[in-house]
């Protein structure tokens, strides 16, 4: 491929994709708009947001490794994961009525601490 050909390419997809940007965020006023998605994303893109977190190539790769040492025993990784992941929502599903943004304001929560001591 020509060298100039993909410099041109990358140089529009780059442009696009800043404009991509603006244009989806002309709606946020906050930062908590900008990290939570206004905390008003649909239950697919939550959902979807998660698996993707669950399934990295990491994840993936030692999975097929511990199925193929294990057998059908391997099976129990996703299961596991996915027992894991709604374990974890039913628990910590009342955090949520605190509406934290991040872990460091949850922790300082539960401990009492302050941003500067």
């Amino acid at each position: 491929m020509n060298s100039h050909i993909f410099l041109v390419g990358f140089i529009i997809y780059a442009l696009a994709m800043i404009w991509l940007g603006w244009y989806v965020s002309r709606n946020q006023k906050s930062g908590e708009d900008f990290l939570l998605g206004g905390r008003s994303l649909p239950l697919f893109l939550t959902l979807g947001s998660t698996v993707a977190t669950m399934v990295g190539t990491g994840s993936s790769m030692g999975a097929v490794g511990f199925g193929y040492s294990n057998g059908w025993a391997g099976m129990l990784y996703g299961v596991g994961g996915a027992i894991g992941i709604l374990l974890v929502a039913w628990l910590f599903a009342p955090v949520r009525k605190l509406r934290f943004m991040t872990m460091s304001e949850e922790l300082s929560y539960y401990t009492g601490g302050s941003h500067f001591n």
